[in-house]
């Protein structure tokens, strides 16, 4: 099921209600060696709700140390991004907030890449 999720999110699938019509896509099924369908949206909703912070943690070390391996010598520099994006609310949502730039309520995440 992981790698179904990181195969659905490669090809630009990040909402698990997009993995109803594709547990049944030949192309990600021969891409996770499975000949039956994949798993539905539920079954990935409940695989993520079991992920708790130590194994949230334990990915973004494993993340580092691949990042680490792939270089010779360690880099002079490493820039960090910051991106903000505005997700719009529709509704009557808590922690909502009025963005002036973009003109309407919404949750503004910062992501850093």
């Amino acid at each position: 099921m992981t790698r179904q999720r990181v195969f659905g999110v490669a090809a630009g699938y990040e909402d698990l209600n997009d993995h109803e019509g594709l547990r049944f896509d030949q192309a990600l099924r021969t891409a996770n060696s499975k000949e039956s369908d994949l798993a539905g949206k539920s079954t990935l909703c409940r695989m993520g709700q079991q992920m708790g912070r130590q194994s949230v943690v334990n990915a973004h070390e494993l993340h580092w140390h691949q990042f680490i391996e792939h270089h010779e010598a360690p880099p002079k520099e490493i820039m960090l991004d910051s991106y903000g994006t505005d997700i719009p609310f529709h509704g009557d949502q808590p922690d909502k907030f009025f963005n002036a730039y973009y003109d309407h309520h919404c949750y503004f995440p910062l992501d850093v890449f």
